[in-house]
């Protein structure tokens, strides 16, 4: 059970490399004892600070017994503090911070497994080989995402964002 390992993707995430491995990843997770890994959350000082802020969006989560308590901790954070609108986020944040926890994040650069195509800030920003697209907190998401997944079918850049390619 422990060499499995589970991704999790949000609705608004395009594979858009599908030739991209991920054994590398969880080679590397593995080495250092990790049980999650995610790439820094939006806002990069948070993650410069604490090191420890991610984005949920995109994670691979490691069949384990942590794993499965890290879940259980936020599901029950959820559920305690009321939350409904994007109450992950701010649970798997809170969950982590705890000792329990705290040593088991590996954080991978944005370009690894969550890029943002419309983002502002280069480290953010989906270049061509990438692996995943992720719309999150895009205003325009729906046509994001039917250009992402179009692209991904023709083998082309979307044109939404060609000029970073």
């Amino acid at each position: 059970m422990a060499d499995e390992w589970v991704m999790w993707l949000d609705s608004d995430v395009v594979i858009m490399n599908h030739l991209f491995s991920l054994q590398p990843i969880v080679q590397t997770a593995l080495a250092f004892d990790k049980f999650l890994v995610a790439c820094p959350s939006n806002n990069g000082w948070d993650t410069l600070i604490n090191g420890m802020e991610f984005n949920a969006g995109v994670m691979l989560v490691r069949c384990s017994h942590r794993s499965l308590e890290y879940l259980r901790h936020v599901w029950r954070h959820g559920i305690s503090h009321g939350r409904t609108h994007l109450a992950d986020q701010p649970s798997y944040m809170s969950v982590i911070h705890r000792p329990a926890f705290r040593d088991g994040l590996l954080l991978v650069p944005r370009c690894v497994m969550n890029s943002k195509p419309h983002a502002w800030q280069m480290w953010q920003r989906y270049m061509k080989g990438d692996f995943i697209a992720h719309a999150a907190g895009d205003d325009f998401k729906a046509a994001r995402l039917q250009e992402y997944s179009t692209a991904v079918l023709e083998r082309r850049p979307p044109r939404l964002w060609t000029y970073f390619v």
